[in-house]
């Protein structure tokens, strides 16, 4: 996960009446001037103190303003390359961007489609079924995973979706052999957090499933079941994930629920 991405996930999963939301705010109003900015500079704009802004930037895993400012910077610096949904050289030969997209869309669709595994996809519902707890760890929040989450608690499983880091490794420590986790991992995703998370999953004995569009995730050894979609971009290859969540939740509804 960019940092970008890291800042509006912490946003949008922090409450209205929170100080650090008001914070954020204005950070994420007036992301051009954080490369200018000191973190004298940074509180004045957001309307608060530095030690508010030292500690959210330690909340949201820097080590201080420095590492957070240079980040942050990077990012706005990159954002159309990290951002992008169509293959940079499409971009760079100026044609329709958005047939661009579409046959970016349509080539995915195709591999995707060959690279499913019927016989793992079964294995890995007959998985969800006989746990008595499921936890879906995701990044932002998306439609399938609610889909799959409403199928199980129709057939009286216990199933949570979690969509940052800390909740994520909050819930690990709780877990036990009777319990699931079904973890969608884009390779955008940091991976010091996910190595600690996996661990905590792992010491509690419960399965894990990773969902992912890499196969350099050295975590991949430690899950029990893994379904590796290989993409080429940031954003699009997002989508695959989610289709894959969408296969999951009908096979499970034509095996359990239908």
């Amino acid at each position: 996960m960019t940092g970008l991405e890291n800042i509006i996930a912490f946003y949008n999963n922090t409450p209205v009446d929170n100080m650090f939301r008001s914070v954020l705010r204005n950070i994420l109003t007036n992301l051009e001037e954080i490369g200018n900015s000191n973190i004298y500079n940074l509180a004045d704009m957001c309307f608060t103190s530095p030690a508010t802004i030292s500690r959210l930037v330690k909340k949201l895993g820097y080590k201080n303003y420095t590492y957070f400012q240079k980040d942050l910077s990077d990012c706005v610096k990159k954002y159309e390359h990290l951002n992008r949904y169509i293959p940079m050289e499409e971009i760079e030969e100026k044609e329709d961007l958005q047939d661009a997209f579409l046959n970016t869309l349509e080539n995915l669709m195709v591999s995707f489609r060959k690279q499913i595994d019927k016989a793992q996809l079964i294995r890995l519902v007959e998985e969800i079924h006989n746990s008595k707890r499921v936890s879906i760890y995701t990044y932002g929040i998306n439609f399938a995973e609610f889909y799959l989450q409403s199928d199980l608690f129709m057939n009286g499983i216990a199933c949570d979706v979690y969509n940052d880091d800390k909740s994520q490794f909050e819930n690990a420590q709780t877990l036990d052999k009777e319990s699931i986790v079904i973890f969608v991992l884009p390779k955008c995703i940091e991976s010091a957090a996910v190595d600690k998370t996996v661990a905590a999953v792992k010491e509690r004995g419960a399965k894990l499933c990773i969902i992912t569009d890499t196969k350099h995730f050295s975590i991949l050894k430690k899950s029990d079941l893994s379904f590796t979609f290989e993409g080429q971009l940031h954003l699009i290859d997002m989508y695959i994930l989610q289709m894959f969540l969408s296969l999951l939740s009908i096979q499970y509804r034509s095996m359990y629920l239908d």
